[in-house]
């Protein structure tokens, strides 16, 4: 058995129907992306986001000034990640995760370095102000 990991995951929409994800540089999101390498230090969103996983976003006020950025569009903030929306969206989610990593045999099978399982929502949507 792998090791496993839990991940937060981010989307967002203008409609509540059709959700776009936002991925960050260096933290798991695409099934068929190996994990990076990063040496020396990690960044310290990616790495606080990790964390932010393990509890509840009650316990994260700062995971709520995140969302509250990029509701906002700023650039500064949405800089920090790969991909995100055109535009700044009018709701963000984001639900939880547990990925662990595919093995030779499924990775050759489906070109993915990681399996995932849904476990449940970790913000529900709110909107811009």
């Amino acid at each position: 058995v792998f090791a496993t990991r839990t991940e937060i995951s981010l989307e967002g929409s203008d409609d509540l129907v059709t959700w776009q994800p936002y991925l960050f540089k260096y933290k798991i999101g695409e099934l068929n992306q190996p994990p990076p390498v990063v040496s020396p230090l990690a960044p310290r969103l990616d790495w606080r986001m990790r964390f932010a996983a393990l509890v509840s976003q009650r316990h994260c006020p700062w995971f709520h000034n995140f969302v509250g950025r990029l509701l906002a569009g700023a650039r500064p903030v949405t800089g920090l990640l790969k991909s995100y929306p055109q535009t700044a969206p009018r709701y963000i989610r984001a639900h939880i995760f547990e990925y662990q990593f595919t093995s030779a045999s499924q990775r050759e099978r489906t070109g993915n370095f990681w399996q995932s399982s849904y476990l449940g929502p970790y913000l529900y949507p709110v909107e811009h102000d």
